[in-house]
């Protein structure tokens, strides 16, 4: 009989204001098994990275201790900026194991009554030819994330624009391209 997977919790931590050394550390943190760390993008624009967290479901305190950790140097520095979003309902973030070419992280923050509607107008209007378009519904700092993969930059800054043009004035969005 095969083992039973476990249920995990998923969040996103936007950090901004770090050093290299920060990120060679988050990323040594991906590569070990149960760290808690789950996947580190390297970003440029309204992020430095997003760090993908994963803990045992329902363990808010464990994800907490992880955001504190990789927020929190010990040494009296700390992150200068950072957000955390948790997917709604509480899960697993599906995040995509290998990455494009050309990624980009579009965190948005929506007034009341706003987000489940946006949410349904994003996953029914965005199909970019060529482009990969995973969003989640959060809680925290954002109410939308979405990630878009694509193979070149022409296209996923074509989708960018999609995006943006489907949000219209409903949200606020920061956009942020991986360097991969």
């Amino acid at each position: 009989m095969a083992a039973k997977q476990q249920e995990l919790l998923s969040a996103y931590l936007f950090v901004r204001g770090t050093s290299e050394s920060y990120l060679r550390k988050a990323q040594r943190l991906a590569k070990k098994r149960k760290s808690g760390v789950h996947f580190v993008f390297p970003l440029v624009g309204a992020w430095d990275s997003l760090i993908v967290l994963e803990v045992k479901s329902g363990d808010l305190e464990a994800l907490r201790g992880l955001v504190t950790g990789l927020t929190d140097a010990g040494d009296g520095s700390r992150v200068p900026h950072s957000a955390v979003a948790i997917p709604w309902p509480l899960g697993r973030i599906k995040k995509m194991e290998l990455p494009s070419p050309v990624e980009v992280i579009v965190a948005m923050r929506t007034w009341a009554g706003v987000s489940l509607a946006l949410f349904d107008d994003l996953q029914a209007q965005l199909s970019p030819p060529d482009v990969e378009v995973l969003i989640e519904r959060v809680n925290g700092s954002y109410d939308l994330v979405c990630e878009l993969s694509g193979q070149d930059l022409e296209s996923t800054q074509g989708a960018v624009e999609r995006l943006r043009a489907a949000v219209g004035d409903r949200a606020t969005v920061d956009v942020a391209f991986a360097a991969f």
